[in-house]
């Protein structure tokens, strides 16, 4: 495991394989270790694979205060995860609370995220849908 300090929270993440990174975001209440099925078949096809545990799980650090748990604070993780590994863009992939974080980096750091791949179980309302499309059409027609 790999550890990088950000604003004096420790964030562990693991690094599997060699090529374009791909960021594993886990969803709550998981850890990383949610993607130990998918981390070998990316990594086989030639992908670096990035997993962190998200501040709060798993072996990362876990702040009391609120707001260190927003998701332009997590977002933040990410990126000092990526200038840890000099990863200049990476694929995002999240499940779950990791879908919406995944959403933001995106918004956030457009020129960071290669491609995003949001997977939400839940059933998404006509807005959820609405702003996502919006969203998406924003980042895209840049």
């Amino acid at each position: 495991m790999s550890q990088v300090n950000v604003d004096g929270v420790g964030i562990e993440y693991q690094v599997t394989g060699h090529g374009r990174p791909v960021v594993l975001l886990h969803g709550w209440p998981d850890s990383g270790r949610l993607w130990r099925h998918q981390v070998p078949a990316l990594a086989g096809a030639g992908f670096q694979v990035i997993v962190p545990d998200l501040r709060g799980y798993g072996r990362s650090g876990k702040p009391d205060a609120v707001e260190a748990y927003s998701l332009p604070v997590l977002a933040g993780d990410v990126l000092a995860i990526l200038a840890d590994q000099g990863a200049g863009r990476a694929h995002v992939v999240g499940h779950d609370w990791g879908a919406a974080l995944g959403w933001v980096l995106a918004s956030f750091a457009p020129d960071q995220v290669d491609h995003l791949v949001a997977w939400v179980t839940r059933r998404a309302s006509a807005d959820d849908v609405s702003n996502h499309l919006e969203l998406a059409a924003r980042l895209l027609l840049r």
